[in-house]
């Protein structure tokens, strides 16, 4: 019954509105970090925007992003994203007090390597979010997780909700908030999160966060993104320096 509500939805969506290509905006850029939009790239300033689809990002000190979605990401130091794909269905309308997505979207992007911190709003029934990396394919029931990728293993820390995890050879398996998993092998591995690795994470998500509230999309004919502030914003900001 809920997958024949999700198709119907989708269908309706369809018929009265359109998939755009949604933007990458980026909030703030440090060390030597580097971005490709449209396969040209260059190095990453805050507060150049682009499509996000095809976008490739190069961490260098870290890079934090937003997508006219409001999902937030920390790409860490030394670490490599590639966005394969991300649609929004538009038009839309943004408010920085919202934190439910305005829209239908579909993203996808892959850890080539490194660590990667995300924080999406409350996304759609219809909406997906994948990260895949060399051992794994992860679909976000989270609103906050961590995913880092090394020497042919991946870890797993959801810190708000749950990840469904997927092998290359097909096993599957959720991870839910205070646990956290390993894939190598072909194998997944769950056991309960250790408290400062849980800490450390929150702190990176709720860094996500913040710039997520600090970004405001405009969808016009074109999608248009701004850094702006919230009055609520003002004693509580975090460094991202």
């Amino acid at each position: 019954m809920k997958r024949t509500g999700i198709a119907l939805a989708l269908a309706f969506a369809a018929a009265n509105l359109h998939a755009a290509g949604g933007l990458l905006y980026v909030h703030t850029a440090r060390g030597a970090s580097e971005i490709g939009f449209g396969g040209a790239k260059t190095a990453a300033v805050a507060g150049m925007s682009g499509e996000a689809k095809d976008a490739k990002i190069s961490g260098g000190k870290g890079v934090f992003a937003v997508l006219s979605n409001k999902t937030a990401f920390l790409l860490a130091e030394d670490s490599e994203l590639e966005i394969g794909k991300f649609e929004q269905v538009a038009p839309f309308k943004d408010d920085l007090s919202n934190e439910s997505e305005s829209t239908t979207s579909a993203c996808e992007m892959t850890l080539k390597k490194g660590a990667l911190h995300v924080r999406a709003p409350q996304l759609r029934p219809t909406s997906s979010l994948k990260i895949k990396t060399p051992e794994a394919e992860l679909e976000a029931e989270s609103r906050g997780f961590s995913v880092s990728t090394n020497g042919g293993k991946t870890e797993v820390l959801p810190v708000e909700g749950a990840l469904f995890v997927k092998t290359k050879n097909g096993k599957t398996d959720i991870v839910k908030t205070g646990q956290r998993a390993v894939v190598c092998g072909g194998k997944i591995t769950i056991d309960y999160a250790r408290v400062s690795e849980l800490e450390a994470a929150k702190k990176k998500i709720a860094q996500c966060k913040s710039a997520a509230d600090t970004t405001l999309f405009k969808c016009g004919e074109k999608i248009s993104a701004e850094r702006s502030v919230k009055k609520s914003f003002f004693g509580y900001g975090q460094n991202f320096d």
